[in-house]
Order: structure tokens, then sequence, then C-alpha cells
């Protein structure tokens, strides 16, 4: 009896801590399911800060690019529209030297006025040349400045776009 009972309390006592050990192996997996918890609610948090924090940098990029793309091609514009002026300037200064000098020689004796009239139709001609060159080659800078302003915004737009998509 004696023995019987000792092998009674030593089954208790080995159920009694298989009973504890059960109850500590089913509150872990709990545990460990609220730490996942927690950690993966802290991962997306900062992944989406980092990607609010990237969205923004990206969009203060894309703005600088178009900014100073719009500078440049203002600066090209005005530039073309400079030169062109210049170029008509020139073109009006030297037409009216013509003019001038077609008054002196209308002055001069008849001789000289068969001689004038081809020189004035000459250099008027020449003016008329010049001044469609000039304004033919204005156009083709300003329309070329246009279009490389337009190529580099395009390129700038793209690579912005390209960049915040990688994001």
């Amino acid at each position: 009896e004696a023995r019987e009972a000792a092998l009674k309390a030593t089954a208790e006592e080995r159920e009694a801590a298989l009973t504890a050990e059960v109850a500590t192996l089913k509150e872990e997996p709990a545990a460990f399911k609220k730490e996942l918890a927690e950690r993966e609610a802290t991962f997306k948090k900062e992944a989406e800060q980092r990607e609010a924090t990237l969205k923004a940098e990206a969009a203060e990029r894309d703005a600088a690019l178009k900014a100073e793309a719009a500078e440049r091609e203002a600066a090209l514009t005005a530039e073309a529209e400079a030169r062109e002026a210049a170029l008509k300037a020139t073109a009006e200064e030297r037409e009216a030297a013509l003019t001038a000098e077609v008054a002196t020689l209308k002055e001069e004796p008849a001789a000289f006025k068969k001689e004038l009239a081809e020189r004035e139709a000459t250099f008027k001609k020449e003016a008329e040349q010049r001044e469609a060159t000039l304004k033919a080659e204005a156009a083709e800078r300003d329309a070329a400045l246009k279009a490389e302003a337009a190529e580099r915004e395009a390129a700038l737009t793209a690579e912005a776009e390209a960049r915040e998509a990688a994001l």
C-alpha cells in the first residue's frame, strides 16, 4: 500500500508538472502572435512612412525639374526673340541706308538714273533676300530651341516619372 501510495503521488506530481507545462506551452503561441502582430504593425508604419517620404521627395524633384525646364525654355525663347529683333533691326538699317543712297543717286545727272534704277532694284532684291533669309534662320533657330526645350522637359518629366514609378 505504501508503494502504491508513493506511485500514485509520483504519478500525480508528474501529471501536475505536465499540466503546468501544457498550460505554459499554450500561452507561448499567444504571446508570439501578439509580438508578431506588434512587429508587423511597426514594420507597416515604417514602410508607409518611407513610402510617403520617397513620394514627397520624388514630387519635389519632379517639380524642380519641371520648373528648371520651364525656365530654360523661357530663356531660350527670349534669346531667340532677341536675335530675331536684332536681325530685323539690322535689315531695317541696311534698307534705310540703301534708301538714303538711292535718294542721293536720284539727285545725280540723268546719266546715272539708269544705273541708279538697276542698283536700287539689286539692292532691294538683296535686302529682301537677306531679310527673308534672316527671318527664316531666326524662325528655324526659334523652332529648334523650342523643340530642344520641349525634348528636355519631356525627358526630365519621363525621368522623374520613372523615378517615381521605381519608388
